[in-house]
């Protein structure tokens, strides 16, 4: 059975593909930093008056919402964001993208909202710019908090990130 996206909310779709393609050629999206930020709070803002207003029905508005509140600055919003993808995959068909994708997300949440508190991430989808050398590194990452066998049921792959990293490196350069 598939999603009926008509039932969707279109303004957080909406939301949605502007904040993804505000970060489109990361790690350069990241220069214009002043900027995304400002266009970060407009869309957050957005998402919490939509959460206000109940306005959040389908899988694919808690994945929308919660994308974007992973995108905050603010740890209660990741928090949030967190239980939002959760929603998502609760709504999603198991297995579905959206599914893959909502669960990818409670990892990066959970991961973000470690980082923030200044504790090591556990599944390893954080990076972080070393303003010493100019390069992209992985977040402190405690390999033993889950087993790879988790961040694969999350759609992470460690491997995958180092090629991720040496890519993001490259383009920095």
């Amino acid at each position: 059975m598939c999603a009926d996206e008509s039932k969707d909310n279109p303004a957080l779709r909406r939301l949605y593909q502007a904040d993804q393609t505000d970060r489109q050629g990361f790690p350069k999206a990241e220069q214009q930093r002043g900027l995304l930020i400002e266009r970060d709070r407009r869309r957050i803002q957005a998402v919490h008056d939509a959460i206000a207003g109940g306005e959040l029905n389908t899988a694919a508005d808690f994945y929308h919402a919660a994308m974007i509140l992973q995108h905050s600055r603010v740890l209660e919003d990741i928090v949030q964001a967190g239980k939002l993808a959760g929603r998502a995959m609760a709504l999603a068909e198991k297995g579905s993208s959206l599914y893959c994708q909502a669960r990818w997300l409670t990892a990066a949440a959970d991961d973000r909202s470690r980082m923030y508190q200044g504790q090591p991430q556990r599944y390893g989808t954080q990076f972080v710019h070393n303003e010493e050398t100019g390069r992209w590194e992985l977040y402190r990452l405690d390999q033993q908090a889950v087993s790879d066998a988790d961040r694969r049921e999350h759609g992470i792959d460690l491997e995958q990130i180092q090629k991720t990293l040496e890519e993001l490196n490259a383009a920095s350069q």
